[in-house]
């Protein structure tokens, strides 16, 4: 008798023995099995994102070409032919002026992948972003002063009213009052140099026959239109030192006037030709009297002084490396669509400085 219940009992050990090694190979394979599926996933969603990567990647730098290649950068393509079966989607800001970024978005299975180029150029541009710039002060004399932004004109940067004196915030505006933004007290951008373009305007004024080495010739010439009740056209270039002045409020013009000397206007309508600012004056001084009319970009080299009966008004943009002193009612109506064609400005356009990549990201 206990011989068999010996038997019985090595019986029932070895069935539990049996079935403990399979609930533990049962376990092992499940275990292997869940890692390998695991693993399988996540290889697959390494494989779905390196696809949506690449795709992003090469549809951005397909359009980074198309813009480094386009006039103007003018490339503004939406979507891509399919890779990998994924329509990559790209998008182009321009949240300055001079900068540029081209995105590249690509999904593959819920798994996104975006890629980015950020280009610049000619970051000179940036007083051409302001109704009115000068790095120093803004001296209004008791009068009143109005700058307006009129975000309805197509513009593709940002835009304000005033950029002033980085150096004395709290002086920026002297007297006076003031209607519209302004920034004060920030770093100022680069102005440009008036060597960057000075000999485009004499050829084209030579081209025009209106290139002057005597102040009093480019002055009888001016005058003797306006007699006439002509309009003075194309590029005026005054190369002399002795300052213009042009008193008759009659005076028309058409084109661009640059002098080397200081600039004095009564009265006037003035209004640049494409690609062009209306006024360039390189000497210490723009004058201005009575009530002229300004269309374009008026850049100064010195100070600007204005004693004005009634009012000047600007349609464009003033720029001055020195101050701004004015004495009467100013206003500047800053127009984008006029300032979006700083691009084409003679010694501005981008085939002089072309973009340059700076900056590659992945997000």
């Amino acid at each position: 008798m206990i011989i068999k219940k010996r038997d019985s009992q090595k019986g029932f050990i070895s069935i539990l023995t049996v079935l403990g090694i399979g609930l533990f190979v049962f376990g092992m394979s499940l275990a292997i099995y869940n890692g390998t599926v695991k693993q399988l996933l996540s290889n697959r969603n390494t494989v779905y994102g390196d696809l949506a990567f690449y795709t992003a990647e090469s549809a951005m730098s397909e359009a980074t070409y198309q813009v480094l290649n386009s006039a103007e950068g003018a490339y503004t393509v939406n979507t891509m032919p399919q890779l990998n079966n994924i329509t990559p989607i790209i998008t182009i800001t321009k949240p300055w002026c001079y900068e540029t970024i081209i995105t590249g978005n690509a999904n593959m299975k819920n798994i996104n992948r975006q890629v980015s180029e950020h280009l610049e150029t000619s970051p000179n541009c940036l007083p051409f972003s302001y109704g009115i710039f000068t790095p120093g002060v803004l001296a209004l004399g008791g009068n009143s002063m109005v700058v307006s932004v009129d975000p309805t004109k197509g513009d593709i940067f940002a835009t304000h009213g005033v950029f002033c004196c980085p150096k004395c915030p709290s002086e920026c505006i002297k007297e006076g009052s003031y209607t519209g933004d302004a920034i004060l007290g920030e770093t100022p951008p680069a102005i440009p140099t008036l060597e960057d373009f000075r000999e485009l305007y004499k050829k084209a004024a030579d081209d025009n026959h209106t290139y002057f080495t005597s102040t009093e010739n480019a002055k009888t010439y001016i005058d003797n239109k306006t007699k006439n009740g002509e309009t003075v056209q194309g590029i005026i270039f005054v190369d002399n030192s002795d300052e213009l002045i042009i008193n008759n409020e009659k005076t028309q013009l058409i084109g661009s006037l640059w002098v080397t000397g200081n600039l004095t206007i009564r009265g006037g309508n003035y209004t640049a030709s494409h690609g062009y600012a209306v006024m360039v004056v390189e000497g210490n001084r723009l004058e201005a009297h009575g009530t002229p009319i300004i269309n374009g970009v008026v850049y100064v080299k010195g100070t600007i002084n204005s004693d004005i009966i009634g009012g000047i008004t600007v349609n464009g943009t003033i720029i001055s490396e020195g101050d701004i002193n004015i004495n009467g009612n100013v206003t500047v109506n800053y127009d984008p669509t006029i300032l979006a064609s700083w691009r084409d400005m003679a010694g501005f356009g981008i085939g002089n400085d072309p973009f340059q990549p700076v900056l590659w990201e992945e997000k």
